[in-house]
């Protein structure tokens, strides 16, 4: 099991089962932007302190380390129309949203 260096509360493991999945199909795979902001969610929601929830390149590596690869870089575009760039992506899907009681 991956043993993190930089996040001890396991903040970015506990949101990586909770909140996603391994995509079956390559255009399932997931931009990195998209998974940091979820775990952003995710952390604030599980009552996370600001000061203890990993920054951007700590969470790069943390997913280096869960899904022991490296992730694939690929075309993304933000809107229909503008130049696209080469961004991270990797194998995993969010999961649909739950409300949860009380």
């Amino acid at each position: 099991m991956y043993v993190s260096p930089k996040d001890p509360l396991n903040s970015v493991h506990d949101w990586f089962q909770a909140r996603t999945y391994q995509a079956v199909r390559p255009q399932h795979w997931t931009p990195e932007a998209n998974l940091y902001a979820d775990y952003l969610r995710h952390a604030e929601a599980a009552g996370v302190a600001k000061s203890r929830r990993v920054g951007p390149v700590n969470f790069a590596t943390e997913m280096r380390g869960l899904m022991r690869r490296e992730p694939q870089r690929r075309l993304a575009t933000r809107v229909v129309g503008t130049a696209g760039q080469m961004v991270p992506f990797w194998p995993r899907v969010l999961r649909n949203a739950r409300l949860l009681a009380a």
